[in-house]
C-alpha cells in the first residue's frame, strides 16, 4: 500500500495522537527553551508536526527530510516552514547556520546516529535536542521489532553520551527527560504519567518510552538561545547542489529518488501504540 502523508498526519489529530503529541511537545520546548525568532533546523521533519510546534513558539523553522512527498505535505500544510530535501548524515548547510537543531524520533531510523548527531552539532550554534525511542522502557518490551517498529533502533542515554564524546566542542551539559510511561493514552496511562512524574530527569525515571535529550554548547561561544542570531531559518549556505528549498510556492520535486539512508517515517512508531 502506498504511504499517504495526509493519512499518516491525521493520526496526530486523533485523541491518542493529541495527548501523546502534547507530552512530546512539552519536553521538546522545555529542553530547548528557545527565545522568539530563534532559527531551528528540524531534521527528519516528515509531515511537519514538530516543525509546526516550533513555528507556533515563534521560531524560524527549516524542515529537512529525504522523503519528497512528506516534505511537500509539510510545506503545503504550514507555509511558515522552509523545506529542504536531504540526508541527516550530510546536512547541506554551513557550520553554525542555525541557533539549534532537533531530530524528533528520526535518528531511530538512521544507520549512523553518531554521524547524524555530529552533523546536527556542526550546524547548530547553541543546542541540539534529540527525541528517541527509549530502550529502558515498558514500550520497548511491548513493541520492539513489531509492526511499525520493525527496523527502528532503541537507544538510551548512555549511548547518546558515547556519541557525544567525538563532538567538537564537547557539550557542557547533557540533559535528558522521558515521557509516555504507558502510551495507550487511556485513563490509566494519564494517571500513571501524573503519578510517576514522567517528564522529569530520565536518570531517575527511566521507564518513559519517549526519551528527549538536550546537548548544549559552551556558553562562552554564543549567548542564550536566540541572542545574536543573524541567520534566519534556512539561511545557511547550502553545501550540496541540487537541493531545493522554499516555502509553499516552491514544492520539492517528487520524481527525484531520495538518498538511501535507511530512514523510516519520523514518529511512525506512535501510530500503532496500544
Amino acid at each position: 500500500m502506498t504511504w499517504n502523508p495526509a493519512r499518516y498526519h491525521a493520526w496526530y489529530e486523533s485523541p491518542r495522537g493529541v495527548w501523546m503529541g502534547a507530552r512530546e511537545r512539552r519536553l521538546l520546548l522545555d529542553l530547548l527553551a528557545p527565545a522568539p525568532t530563534t532559527s531551528v533546523l528540524d531534521v527528519g521533519c516528515g509531515t511537519g508536526y514538530f516543525s509546526s510546534v516550533l513555528a507556533d513558539a515563534g521560531l524560524r523553522v527549516t524542515g529537512l527530510d529525504p522523503d519528497a512527498a512528506a516534505l511537500n505535505f509539510a510545506l503545503r500544510r504550514d507555509p511558515r516552514i522552509t523545506g529542504v530535501r536531504g540526508d541527516a548524515e550530510a546536512l547541506p548547510f554551513a557550520d553554525t547556520a542555525f541557533n539549534a537543531a532537533v531530530a524528533m524520533t528520526s535518528l531511530c531510523f538512521c544507520g549512523r546516529p553518531e554521524q547524524a548527531l555530529s552533523e546536527l552539532w556542526r550546524v547548530s550554534r547553541e543546542a541540539v535536542v534529540l527525541g528517541l525511542l527509549h530502550r529502558r522502557s515498558l514500550l520497548y518490551w511491548q513493541k520492539a521489532g513489531r509492526g511499525s517498529y520493525q527496523g527502528a533502533r532503541w537507544d538510551q542515554l548512555s549511548e547518546v553520551r558515547a556519541w557525544a564524546q567525538s563532538l567538537d566542542p564537547r557539550p557542557v551539559q547533557i540533559e535528558a527527560r522521558s515521557a509516555l510511561l504507558l502510551p495507550s493514552a487511556g485513563p490509566l496511562a494519564r494517571w500513571a504519567e501524573r503519578l510517576s512524574g514522567i517528564g522529569q530527569h530520565s536518570e531517575r525515571l527511566p521507564l518513559g518510552g519517549f526519551l528527549a535529550v538536550c546537548l548544549r554548547r559552551p556558553a562562552g561561544e554564543w549567548h542564550s538561545l536566540g541572542a545574536g542570531a543573524g541567520a534566519g531559518a534556512g539561511a545557511g549556505q547550502a553545501r550540496t547542489p541540487g537541493l531545493r528549498a522554499g516555502p509553499l510556492s516552491a514544492p520539492i520535486d517528487t520524481d527525484r529518488s531520495g538518498p538511501s539512508d535507511g530512514w523510516g517515517r519520523a514518529d511512525s512508531h506512535f501510530e500503532s501504540l496500544t
